[in-house]
């Protein structure tokens, strides 16, 4: 993938979880389509479980999306991430992350850098960076590994003992929907290269904008004609 790219990027409700709200700047995955793809400069925007209220449980989940404006509870009412805390009562199934629309993802990737070590590495460092003690990140790890089996995948040498290479994934987060970001910085450019193709015109723009807004301001004198103290 291209640098400057997006795609999708499945995380478990911990994962989320720690990089929303904990500041984590690290994330390991196992070499794959998805891990494979990023590239310093590259975003990924972050798909995590959820739930919608019950009404939803049997729309997929754009159709879901397109009713939600007709239920008594819209817009985000509608939605429980499982990274903000278990899901309260009243809210129906739970969603895998890979089915998150991407108009409802809260967040994105931006990759800063990419290494290729070994699982265990492990410095105070690295434990900062993920969020987890060491511990605590083993036997995530691990769980994470054994769900492969259960989808019908092969776990072997996946396991934290199995010390397999992994990408290591450097970056920052950027709590904004990657579609709203990615208008916004179009955007952006067009603006800029307006300005620098006819500058003059640009400046000539602002100062119109100026006139306008000084000839609609309001007087600093008031009613009565006395100046203002």
């Amino acid at each position: 993938m291209m640098s400057g790219g997006a795609q999708p990027l499945n995380l478990a409700a911990d994962q989320a979880r720690v990089i929303r709200y904990h500041g984590v700047t690290q994330l390991r995955l196992r070499p794959g389509v998805m891990a494979d793809r990023m590239v310093a400069g590259s975003q990924a925007w972050i798909r995590e479980p959820y739930a919608f209220m019950p009404w939803a449980d049997g729309y997929a989940p754009t159709a879901a999306l397109l009713r939600a404006d007709s239920v008594a509870t819209p817009g985000a009412g509608n939605i429980h991430f499982l990274a903000d805390g278990r899901k309260p009562a009243g809210f129906g199934t739970t969603r895998f992350a890979r089915t998150l629309p991407r108009q409802l993802s809260r967040g994105f990737l931006q990759v800063l850098s990419i290494e290729i070590d070994q699982l265990q590495r492990w410095s105070p460092e690295d434990e900062a960076a993920l969020g987890f003690a060491k511990a605590d990140y083993i036997a995530a790890w691990n769980v994470a590994a054994g769900a492969v089996a259960s989808f019908g995948g092969d776990s072997q040498g996946m396991r934290w003992a199995d010390n397999p290479q992994v990408r290591i994934i450097n970056f920052r987060l950027v709590r904004q929907n990657i579609d709203a970001w990615l208008a916004s910085s179009r955007e952006g450019v067009a603006h800029r290269k307006l300005a620098a193709a006819v500058p003059e015109t640009a400046a000539a723009s602002s100062t119109r904008k100026g006139l306008q807004a000084s000839r609609r301001a309001p007087s600093a004198t008031n009613a009565t004609g006395h100046e203002r103290t």
